[in-house]
């Protein structure tokens, strides 16, 4: 008991005694907190798995989105085709390769100003569908503008045109289309007669229905311009640049 209470007369010593417990302490804590702390866990794999899982997500839908488009375009082709075999089981005249051999007569006008009032207009075509919905022609007409007494106008349009049939559940079929060709102008008994070549284009529209096995009938309109069309004449005067001219017409067709 003495040499208990000596230490404490002997402050070197007791703080020599203090620093040594304050560090066994420290050691034990320290351990404890080694012990009781898990080591960090290793996230690079996880996270390289992660990503390669996107990857292939990724690539499965679109692998996915590409076999859906094939799919699509597949069924397409499949359904033109029975579409396109159906025309020819039942000899519809708007069936792939189907030829149209027209003719038309109708009502035709010019409209540039001071004109003389419409006339008659006829003409005749050939047509080729190079689908069940497409075709390619040729046409020539022959127009009688209007007259003035004796003085007539003429235009005589030689063409080529792309049209687009529509089919609907009825059997009428309507078309639109855009030609182009030369159009051959004549004025005569005027006093001022003249003729030539303009360079022009058109707007097509109409509709046929079958009448027969082998026939057709329909209407077709046209709105025509033609270019380099001024002129001084006084009976027909155009002011020009571009004047234009249009006609409905009966039209009568046999395919094959």
């Amino acid at each position: 008991m003495k040499q208990g209470w000596s230490i404490l007369h002997r402050p070197g010593a007791v703080v020599a005694l203090v620093l040594t417990v304050a560090l066994a302490a420290g050691l034990v804590a320290r351990e404890s907190c080694a012990q009781s702390t898990p080591a960090p866990a290793d996230t690079s794999k996880a996270a390289t798995l992660t990503r390669a899982e996107k990857r292939e997500a990724r690539s499965a839908s679109q692998i996915e989105a590409a076999r859906k488009k094939e799919a699509n375009r597949t069924a397409k082709r499949e359904k033109i085709a029975k579409e396109e075999a159906e025309d020819v089981t039942h000899a519809t005249p708007w069936q792939k390769g189907a030829n149209w051999m027209s003719l038309r007569f109708g009502y035709a006008k010019s409209a540039a100003d001071f004109h003389a009032p419409g006339n008659v207009g006829g003409g005749f075509g050939y047509n080729r569908f190079v689908s069940r919905r497409w075709a390619a022609g040729v046409h020539a007409n022959l127009d009688l503008l209007g007259r003035f007494g004796a003085a007539a106008e003429v235009s005589a349009p030689l063409t080529i045109e792309m049209t687009r049939h529509f089919k609907w559940n009825t059997g009428a079929r309507p078309y639109i289309g855009l030609g182009a060709g030369a159009f051959y102008y004549h004025v005569y008994r005027s006093g001022q007669d003249y003729s030539m070549v303009r360079p022009g284009m058109y707007l097509t529209g109409g509709m046929n229905v079958p009448i027969s096995g082998k026939s057709l009938i329909g209407v077709d309109t046209r709105m025509q311009w033609s270019s380099d069309a001024k002129t001084d004449n006084v009976t027909f005067p155009d002011e020009g640049p571009n004047v234009m001219h249009w006609s409905i017409k009966l039209n009568y067709s046999r395919w094959m």
